[in-house]
C-alpha cells in the first residue's frame, strides 16, 4: 500500500482534497504568476499588470480576488489621491511561493 512521506494513505481520497483544492487555486489564469510577482514586494494592481504584462484587468481582478479568499494574498486599501490597493503575500501566501519558485525556476531553464 503507497503511504504519504508523513504516514498518511496515498489511498484515501481525503488526504487529498487539500492537494486538490491548491492545484485548481493555481491552475485558475495568472494565479501563480500574480504570486510570483508579489514574492520580492508588495505591488498595486497596476504594478502586478505591468509586471506580468497582463492586458485584461477583469482576469487580473478575479484572480486576486481568489488568492485573497484562500488566504494567500492580503489587499490593503493605500489612502491617496487617488487611492489606490496594495498587493501583498500573506504568511502562507510567502511559504507557496518559496516552493512554487523552484519549480518556475525549472521549467524556465528547461525552456532555455
Amino acid at each position: 500500500m503507497s503511504t504519504l512521506q508523513d504516514g498518511g494513505n496515498m489511498n484515501d481520497r481525503n488526504e487529498w482534497d487539500p492537494v486538490h483544492t491548491l492545484f485548481r487555486t493555481l491552475s485558475k489564469k495568472w494565479a501563480a504568476s500574480v504570486l510570483l510577482s508579489l514574492f520580492p514586494r508588495p505591488l498595486r494592481f497596476a504594478e502586478i499588470q505591468r509586471e506580468m504584462d497582463c492586458t485584461n484587468p477583469k482576469t487580473l481582478t478575479n484572480t486576486l480576488k481568489l488568492l485573497e479568499e484562500e488566504g494567500l494574498v492580503h489587499r490593503e486599501v493605500v489612502a491617496g489621491r487617488p487611492p489606490g490597493v496594495r498587493y501583498d503575500l500573506t504568511a502562507s501566501g510567502r511559504v507557496l511561493t518559496e516552493r512554487i519558485y523552484p519549480l518556475w525556476k525549472w521549467a524556465s531553464d528547461r525552456a532555455g
